[in-house]
């Protein structure tokens, strides 16, 4: 008995954390990027900022917690080992896409966020604009694999009833 427990928890709590984030990924791209374009740069660069390493310090251990969570599940259901596999494998997916996909561009960001008063007159506000902009479109992509994981782990539960 206490292993059904044990599954339906792992089960469940890999759904949520794994949906929840997705709707981070999501949100943060469609709610703050296009209120922060007409800002000043030393504005924008600075929310963008905030928001990255808010963002940073909750995802990074959701998606590694989503990613165990599927793991376990996958070791306790070996029935749904290839669906609970392939959700591990997509949560710990958007780690992987942010360091070798999105880091250039958020570091760029970063860099003109601490530069003073003197040099941002040097950055032209197009590149910000394309880098935030480059940021929304590739956290869709974070959010379509945390949404992957989460449907993967319905399916599994829903296949077994």
């Amino acid at each position: 008995m206490a292993n059904h427990l044990v599954i339906r928890t792992t089960q469940a709590l890999g759904i949520t954390s794994a949906l929840f984030m997705s709707g981070i990924y999501f949100g943060s791209s469609y709610l703050s990027i296009h209120p922060l374009l007409p800002l000043p740069i030393s504005d924008s660069t600075r929310i963008f900022a905030d928001i990255y390493h808010s963002g940073a310090g909750f995802i990074v251990p959701l998606a590694l917690g989503s990613a165990a969570l599927n793991a376990l599940s996958a070791y306790l259901v070996p029935s749904s080992r290839l669906e609970y596999g392939v959700a591990a494998a997509a949560a710990t997916g958007t780690l992987a896409f942010t360091v070798a996909v999105m880091l250039p561009g958020i570091d760029r960001l970063l860099r003109i966020r601490k530069t003073d008063g003197s040099e941002i007159q040097g950055v032209q506000k197009q590149e910000v604009i394309e880098l935030m902009k480059a940021w929304k479109r590739q956290n869709y992509v974070r959010a379509l694999l945390g949404f992957t994981a989460g449907v993967l782990d319905v399916y599994a539960v829903v296949k077994r009833l």
